[in-house]
């Protein structure tokens, strides 16, 4: 017993070496996009490559042929992790959003994923292989997976041998500690305390903050605890971004009654402030308008706003001390 304790990294080391040897963390992945909204409503597509461009131009892997859809709109990156299949927001052109999670370019996230993309819904699963095989963009049959090699079967099987025996000598090290449990359990006999009302308002603003971080809105609302009852939250949340907050406030009624105390102005989006193209938010970030012109951090542009900042929550602008932030 004494010897397993000693080397519990050393067999998890061992562990992670031979789950890689049967799941390479890397390669194409067999994937399928269905479409929950939009003109394609109800069809779908699969690929299997380690980069997918979806836009309205012929040639990307997923064609989307709603409006407001960019030709090379977005691209996405595919991994395979040892949590299973994964994608991640390689380069954003135009308005994508990962449903329900906070968007951050490069972070990938385990699928099924739903995507938003210029308002059009579409799920991304690992492909199921029980459907009659599809060819992908590299020629190459989707619709089953290879079967393992020799030496993947063995290794595989000595991994589920290693664990069975994991397992087995763990449940008798808990059988012969029992004794010593036993002699360290005590009775409750007083009553539970009440919850503290403070720590109920700390629980509460960690909630609204969260939210409103995976909402992009956490840098134009603060929200504070003004009393033992009462949290007070203020800002000026941008037009384009009205109904997320509008869901925030009501999911955060609904969690925690009578406790806010909002004074939240709707910010309207900025009328002469000139149409955008695309935008690259990985380094170096840069803005191209629809004019052609391509500005970045410090830029002054048509209309006399100076782009003060480019983030996934949007894009800040200044003028004559007012400030704006456009989402997209």
């Amino acid at each position: 017993m004494d010897v397993i304790a000693a080397n519990k990294e050393v067999f998890a080391d061992r562990f992670k070496e031979m789950q890689s040897k049967v799941r390479p963390e890397n390669g194409a992945v067999a994937l399928s996009f269905d479409f929950m909204s939009g003109i394609q409503e109800g069809t779908g597509s699969a690929i299997r490559t380690q980069e997918i461009w979806i836009g309205s131009a012929s040639e990307c892997e997923v064609l989307l042929v709603d409006e407001g859809v960019l030709e090379n709109h977005v691209c996405l990156e595919v991994t395979r992790t040892l949590l299973g299949a994964a994608i991640s927001l390689k380069e954003v052109v135009g308005p994508t959003e990962v449903i329900g999670q906070k968007n951050v370019p490069g972070k990938p996230y385990l699928l099924p994923v739903d995507l938003d993309v210029a308002g059009t819904r579409i799920r991304i699963s690992r492909y199921n292989s029980a459907l009659p095989a599809l060819i992908g963009n590299d020629g190459v049959s989707v619709g089953t997976d290879a079967p393992p090699t020799g030496p993947q079967l063995w290794i595989g099987l000595g991994l589920c041998a290693t664990l069975l025996l994991g397992l087995g000598l763990f449940f008798s090290m808990e059988t012969m500690s029992s004794d010593t449990q036993l002699r360290r359990l005590t009775v409750l006999t007083n009553p539970p305390v009440e919850a503290d009302p403070v720590q109920t308002d700390t629980d509460a603003i960690g909630f609204l903050e969260q939210r409103l971080a995976d909402a992009g809105l956490s840098e134009v609302v603060s929200a504070t605890i003004a009393t033992d009852e009462v949290i007070a939250i203020s800002g000026s949340v941008p037009e384009s971004n009205w109904s997320r907050w509008q869901r925030i406030h009501q999911d955060f009624d609904a969690e925690f009654p009578q406790l806010l105390q909002v004074s939240i102005a709707k910010q309207p989006k900025p009328h002469n402030f000139p149409p955008i193209a695309a935008i690259r938010l990985t380094p170096p970030t840069q803005i191209t308008m629809e004019d052609g012109n391509k500005v970045t951090t410090g830029d002054v542009v048509l209309g006399g706003w100076v782009i003060a900042d480019v983030s996934v929550a949007g894009i800040t602008i200044e003028k004559d001390g007012e400030t704006a932030v456009i989402s997209y």
